[in-house]
């Protein structure tokens, strides 16, 4: 099987680059700034000529940092379609907000593209795992650089996904078609409170102190860590509550993740 990646480069492109190759998978690897025999993908300028050839499944990561929906990503997601590709999209939870956000508000009108051209969303929470660096671990890095434990205000939560339960739902011998044009829950059976997981991401300190989400998103804006993919509106994305239909729409498969969240994993 041919596995084409968009957005190789990024810290999920890479992990999943690596297991599906130690499957003895062919992975065509696709980034808007290619490494030595990658393939060109880039939302706003384009794509190499020839890059859906001989592809049997897309793992479309890529993002735009404009959180913008461009022609190219229509134009890729019609092609994908009409040469009978599988493409599989990693969605969000994101995406249902109560209070909806401008990144959250990008992954929605995305992932309802995807489904429109026959594409498969994989709806995941806060992606983590051993070696991985993910969004855990960046907050991580930032809660290190303060000199005291931090506390949300309110009872917010937060649902969480290995990393390896995304690898393992591509390495599943069952024909991914039968999903084709609609949305998959992959994360852990339950939400856990967000302050829960703040409090095991770091060494206990001397003090805590309870932050508005306002006041959080200022010292996020502040902190050197974030990236251009990882910027503060979808840091705050993680912070608030989700509509109802979370579950509902979508093919519930959260039974299937059965690995206990582990502060070793970050």
């Amino acid at each position: 099987m041919n596995i084409l990646i968009t957005g190789a480069n990024g810290s999920l492109g890479e992990k999943l680059r690596v297991d599906l190759e130690s499957l003895s998978y062919k992975v065509i690897c696709a980034s808007s700034k290619p490494d030595i025999g990658q393939k060109n993908f880039n939302l706003n300028t384009g794509f190499d000529s020839d890059l859906l050839e001989n592809i049997d499944l897309i793992l479309h990561l890529a993002i735009n940092p404009k959180l913008v929906i461009t022609s190219i990503e229509k134009e890729f997601l019609r092609l994908s379609e009409a040469k009978d590709i599988t493409l599989l999209y990693i969605g969000s939870t994101s995406s249902y907000l109560v209070k909806p956000n401008k990144y959250g508000i990008y992954k929605k009108l995305v992932e309802d593209l995807v489904i429109k051209n026959n594409g498969i969303v994989l709806t995941c929470g806060l992606i983590y795992g051993s070696n991985f660096k993910g969004q855990l671990s960046k907050i991580k890095k930032v809660l290190k650089t303060l000199p005291f434990n931090v506390e949300l205000s309110g009872s917010k939560l937060v649902y969480i996904t290995p990393v390896q339960a995304i690898a393992d739902f591509l390495m599943r011998p069952k024909d991914k078609k039968i999903y084709r044009g609609k949305r998959i829950l992959l994360c852990q059976p339950e939400a856990i409170p967000f302050n829960l997981l703040l409090s095991k991401l770091v060494e206990n300190k001397m003090f805590k102190v309870k932050f508005s989400e306002k006041r959080l998103n200022l010292i996020i804006k502040l902190n050197p860590f974030k990236t251009r993919y990882f910027s503060s509106d979808s840091y705050m994305a993680l912070f608030s509550e989700f509509k109802s239909d979370l579950i509902s729409s979508t093919i519930d498969l959260r039974n299937d993740v059965d690995r206990k969240f582990k502060v070793n994993d970050i």
